[in-house]
């Protein structure tokens, strides 16, 4: 981890090398209990561990994702995998994960609604895709600390603007309160893969939402 800042016994920094395993650990158990879309299709944490896994090189390059350590035992408890969203998806991406299909076919359609509405150039558009916190450390802002920090480490870098796909209620709550607006939605029961509707089973949440903010607007 590069340090950026450091609050409550938590260091803040930018992704590096000794970080991914970890990373990936995390993001890998927290949507595999957790997120809608991962419950839903009964992504495990084996195949969630390798997509991050393929995201977390090439985030290294990009030089966006926000990690948190605990302190003093230097535990990784938070992270915020972020690319550029003019980025394709990581070459191997489709012999990863055989369950993250339906996922990816929300996603692309969610967000070709949004790419039919502006020019996407890289170098403009953050795109926040994973954010993770560790069970046992949740209710210290953590996260909002985490999504903070990436969108001015996005602005520093000369990003115009960023985008979030939010699948739930709690992180669609977290997104609105730092200044994102929904731009389009997709309702899970409307939802059809290959002629199923895959994710009716999902109850508590109504719908996936892409969220925008410019990095213009303040915090």
């Amino acid at each position: 981890m590069i340090l950026v800042t450091e609050a409550h016994d938590v260091r803040y920094g930018l992704l590096d090398s000794t970080d991914i395993e970890e990373m990936a650990e995390l993001l890998a158990d927290t949507f595999s209990r957790f997120d809608p879309l991962a419950v839903a299709v009964g992504l495990s944490f084996d195949e969630l561990r390798g997509l991050v896994g393929l995201f977390s090189r090439r985030a290294l390059d990009d030089a966006l994702t926000i990690v948190a350590r605990a302190q003093p035992s230097g535990r990784l408890i938070g992270a915020m995998l972020t690319d550029d969203f003019a980025s394709p998806p990581p070459q191997g991406i489709d012999g990863v994960a055989k369950h993250f299909d339906p996922i990816a076919a929300l996603l692309d359609g969610l967000d070709e609604q949004y790419r039919k509405t502006i020019n996407v150039i890289p170098g403009q558009i953050i795109h926040l895709f994973m954010l993770g916190v560790a069970a046992e450390f949740g209710g210290r802002s953590i996260a909002q600390t985490l999504i903070r920090l990436t969108l001015d480490n996005g602005k520093r870098k000369g990003y115009k603007s960023a985008v979030t796909e939010a699948t739930g209620n709690v992180s669609q709550h977290v997104f609105r309160n730092l200044g994102f607006a929904e731009q389009f939605r997709i309702a899970y029961r409307e939802f059809n893969y290959q002629g199923t509707r895959i994710f009716n089973t999902i109850v508590e949440h109504e719908a996936i939402m892409l969220m925008e903010r410019s990095l213009d607007a303040p915090m």
